[in-house]
């Protein structure tokens, strides 16, 4: 009762909400969140010399990396707890809680001592910082594109919902041009000592803007019928398993290529050449601009070509751009640096961005936020979260050079697996 209640504070007023402010509730936040996250990755050298010092490089760096994947552990866990929270009280109700969340662990981690002032308990604080980014991310992301999906009309789903995806692009953007931008005016020692807080820091400019653009946002109706509906966690589960095994098939490739080419690459070009760190960044800033509209197109191109339709054209694209993408990488100049991020970035960039409609159009209405958000966060905890970790094992520790194709390659041929004998989704009814 309590529920449906608060639904009904919440309903929708009796005129439309504008599209800009639809579009603005799922990319700001998203921004946010992907700014916050993609620093982290970005500043791992400096975070891994001040709170996880060792004699060994490599294994510094791997241990920032795990700690960068204790975050992604931590999102079915936000995925199972915000969801629910997200079918039961409403969609803008879990976003609002989720920007708070993410926020202030953020500015907690730009004020966090190091080990060399309070000992190892300031790895510790860390990682339990970053279990909390993970949990307000397993609601966070999930809970934008079914927002988006559900208020936008049937033949715009995939545009409309493409604002999430774009959000977290530009969340990456800032986050690539801040830590450049601090390292150009700052300089690479001072980086290394205490100016990684800065881009962590500057995170709260936009929480404010993000928490106020979603509590003046509108319901959408689906959020009251799934709050009448409360289905148990076990009937959801009993509902939804085969919708979310369809899901961990369709975006596990995109968000292990994500995080190989958008994080492992660009710490790894900056490990090879200290020297000429911001500029490396700056051009991944650049790459990263360029695809981001990708994702836009990979939504309109959803609604035009269909879902199945268009989700097989660029999973194919994205499997052919695998090779050409290694040798550009592979060759060490800064030029072909950024022709295998655009190469990569753009089938890359219209995946993610046609996969929100898709993926929402899997799920009922009564458990939707929970049972998409729980199976989206465990994928991406094991092909998105071990990516950067991986990269370092078997690439920098031991010269497996071609394991990241390898395995994008496997996760390219099963997504086209689930999709080939699918139906499509496009003009599925959301309130079912």
């Amino acid at each position: 009762m309590h529920a449906t209640t608060a639904m009904s504070n919440t309903s929708t007023p009796t005129a439309p909400q504008p599209v800009w402010r639809t579009v603005s509730a799922g990319l700001v936040g998203n921004m946010l969140e992907w700014y916050d996250f993609s620093v982290y990755g970005y500043l791992a050298i400096p975070i891994g010399a001040q709170f996880f010092p060792n004699e060994d490089p490599l294994t510094q760096q791997m241990l920032v990396f795990a700690t960068f994947a204790v975050g992604f552990v931590a999102r079915p866990i936000g995925g199972l707890v915000l969801g629910r929270y997200g079918d039961l009280h409403g969609r803008r109700a879990l976003l609002t809680l989720s920007i708070v969340l993410i926020a202030a662990s953020t500015l907690a981690m730009a004020l966090l001592p190091t080990a060399a002032a309070i000992g190892v308990a300031a790895p510790i604080l860390m990682i339990l910082l970053r279990i909390v980014q993970g949990i307000s991310l397993g609601g966070e992301f999930t809970g934008s594109i079914v927002y988006t999906t559900e208020m936008a009309k049937r033949g715009r789903r995939g545009l409309i919902s493409s604002s999430t995806a774009f959000g977290t692009s530009l969340g990456f953007v800032l986050g690539s041009g801040a830590v450049a931008l601090s390292t150009y005016a700052l300089g690479h020692e001072t980086m290394n000592d205490w100016g990684w807080r800065v881009p962590l820091g500057a995170s709260v400019v936009f929480a404010a803007f993000g928490w106020w653009v979603r509590r003046n946002a509108h319901e959408t109706a689906e959020s009251r019928l799934s709050a009448q509906l409360r289905p148990t966690l076990s009937k959801a589960f009993a509902t939804d398993w085969k919708a979310m095994l369809r899901l961990f098939g369709i975006i596990a490739v995109s968000n292990a290529a994500l995080y190989f080419t958008v994080t492992a690459q660009v710490e790894a070009a900056k490990a090879r050449d200290l020297a000429n760190a911001a500029g490396i960044q700056a051009i991944a800033t650049a790459g990263l601009a360029i695809v981001a509209c990708s994702k836009v197109a990979g939504g309109w191109l959803s609604d035009l070509l269909g879902r199945k339709r268009a989700a097989l054209v660029v999973t194919v694209a994205l499997l052919a751009a695998l090779i050409p993408a290694h040798y550009a990488f592979a060759d060490g100049t800064q030029t072909l640096f950024f022709v295998g991020l655009v190469v990569m970035g753009i089938p890359l960039a219209m995946h993610l961005g046609l996969q929100g409609a898709l993926v929402v159009e899997l799920f009922p209405v009564a458990s939707r936020v929970m049972s998409m958000s729980f199976s989206y966060s465990v994928t991406l905890a094991l092909v998105g979260g071990t990516a950067p970790l991986l990269y370092s094992w078997l690439v920098t520790g031991h010269g497996i050079v071609w394991a990241p194709e390898i395995w994008m390659g496997a996760l390219g041929v099963l997504c086209l697996a689930v999709l080939i004998p699918m139906k499509d989704t496009t003009d599925t009814a959301l309130d079912r």
